[in-house]
């Protein structure tokens, strides 16, 4: 097996992996199989609104954490 070279961007791996073969740097008899979770399709705007509530908490327009958190699950529980 080649040793895996270090790419730093996603750009250098794109790159990499289109031209090069994966069976030269990856021994894929030894690989496992794994599955991935589907997610629900609201999980990635539930990360953002903690991460807006999260902001609003820093910047003050919040008594508490409890209080941001509670309005953002609220949207969900509806």
């Amino acid at each position: 097996m080649k040793k895996m070279p270090e790419l730093k961007t996603k750009e250098e791996i794109a790159a990499f992996w289109g031209e090069h073969d994966s069976t030269k740097y990856v021994d894929w008899d030894k690989a496992k199989r794994i599955h991935f979770i589907k997610q629900p399709k609201n999980v990635k705007s539930l990360v953002c609104e903690i991460s807006e509530a999260k902001r609003q908490i820093e910047a003050g327009e919040y008594i508490s954490i409890y209080d941001a958190f509670d309005r953002v699950i609220a949207k969900y529980e509806e």
